[in-house]
């Protein structure tokens, strides 16, 4: 994708002339970007709010359909801030979801090895818990 500009702030932006481009937003994205939001919600009781990092709120946005006029990018002035919200842009792949998540590296190259790390950690947690459960669950039985 030729048109995507990568800048040393975790954002993506198009290029003028293709800007006006309407991007339709890919069904796996907008999963996606659902299933991130609930995961992070997973637990949380009703009347609680998760606290989101500004960037994390911008690219959920973008996947879910933040070009609907939702309210992201409006520039509108939210209570508690002294300055406009950042346009949040549509994300129509997940090449551009990939690009936003390693531009918030240090080292932006070693993306691949790090949520790949990160990936395996979460993978080996949950065999843990998994374990762990299992072993309560017996435990009751006996």
């Amino acid at each position: 994708m030729g048109e995507e500009c990568f800048s040393r702030e975790p954002s993506v932006t198009l290029e003028p002339r293709l800007q006006q481009k309407a991007c339709s937003q890919s069904p796996v994205v907008q999963t996606l970007g659902v299933a991130i939001y609930r995961a992070l919600d997973w637990g949380l009781d009703s009347s609680e709010e998760r606290e989101l990092s500004p960037q994390l709120e911008c690219l959920i946005e973008g996947m879910v359909g933040g070009e609907e006029g939702n309210g992201a990018g409006s520039g509108a002035f939210d209570e508690g801030y002294s300055e406009p919200e950042a346009a949040c842009r549509p994300v129509c792949s997940l090449r551009q979801v990939m690009a936003l998540c390693s531009c918030r590296l240090v080292e932006p190259s070693l993306a691949p090895e790090h949520y790949q790390a990160v990936v395996r950690a979460l993978f080996v947690e949950t065999l843990e818990l998994q374990t762990f459960l299992q072993k309560i669950r017996n435990a009751k039985q006996v």
